[in-house]
């Protein structure tokens, strides 16, 4: 009966620990499967017809910016693109906020799969008629998978 008992246990722990691996597993598969499907920004350095003249212009960084590897354009008003997938993307300003000084900036853009928010700061002049920015963006995805990026820019004429 005894070893009957333990038989019994030793089974069922075996099957426990196969169950386990079975689920890391599985945890594994879907965690790979949401990682490819993550969003990448591409740069650009050509822009949309509708971003002519005065807008704002933001790399990933300083360096990228005086290679001119944009990830992010817009037209001061109520458009800006990101490039995904080989595709300029386009969106609509949705909400904007600007501080009392007029230096500090969050505005929200939106299409119908992507959201975007992009917090930036003036942080110096690039001439009579354009600033210096830095600050970050965040992208979304259908509410899926998200992206946040640095930003290093100008925006004027």
């Amino acid at each position: 009966m005894g070893k009957k008992i333990l038989l019994s246990v030793l089974m069922l722990s075996l099957i426990g620990c196969n169950q386990k691996a079975e689920t890391k597993a599985a945890v594994l598969k879907v965690a790979a499967s949401k990682a490819s499907t993550g969003i990448s920004l591409e740069p650009f350095n050509d822009f949309p017809e509708e971003i002519e003249g005065a807008g704002c212009y933001f790399a990933a960084n300083k360096k990228d910016f005086k290679k001119e590897q944009y990830i992010y354009a817009d037209n001061l008003e109520n458009l800006c693109f990101i490039k995904v997938k080989g595709k300029f993307i386009r969106l609509e300003l949705a909400e904007k906020t600007v501080d009392t000084t007029g230096t500090q900036f969050l505005e929200k853009f939106k299409n119908n799969e992507y959201e975007l928010s992009v917090d930036f700061r003036q942080t110096g002049d690039d001439g009579d008629e354009a600033g210096i920015f830095e600050g970050s963006m965040t992208l979304k995805h259908n509410n899926e998978s998200e992206i946040k990026k640095d930003l290093y820019g100008i925006c004027g004429c």
